[in-house]
């Protein structure tokens, strides 16, 4: 039997779906893009870079490359940016994923920074 801070909890979040689905928030913000910027971001710094997410925003989005990172962060990030959006153009889940396929990604992260 659920506690009633339970029964209170998922309430308030079917409400707040409501209202979500009620402001059509859905069709205002590209979700795809977001989660592909911020995936890039993460990833990237694991590798070191300090390339912000809002920077990221405005280097894709605008071209506008941040100034206070060095160029080797940048390449990083517009690298596997593209190298994302080349495996989701590739991989739509009707055909196997060749080594090949797997080369052509590597290299495609790797293109502009040539580090291990």
């Amino acid at each position: 039997m659920a506690c009633k801070m339970d029964i209170a909890c998922r309430q308030t979040l079917n409400e707040c779906v409501a209202r979500f689905r009620e402001l059509h928030i859905e069709e205002q913000i590209d979700f795809d893009k977001f989660y592909l910027y911020s995936i890039v971001t993460h990833s990237t710094a694991i590798e070191g870079s300090t390339v912000t997410e809002r920077e990221n925003v405005l280097m894709f989005d605008d071209g506008i490359l941040p100034a206070k990172r060095n160029l080797t962060e940048q390449l990083m990030n517009l690298d596997l940016k593209r190298a994302y959006e080349k495996a989701f153009a590739l991989f739509d889940g009707e055909r196997d994923i060749t080594v090949q396929d797997l080369q052509m990604l590597s290299a495609a992260v790797m293109k502009n920074t040539g580090s291990e």
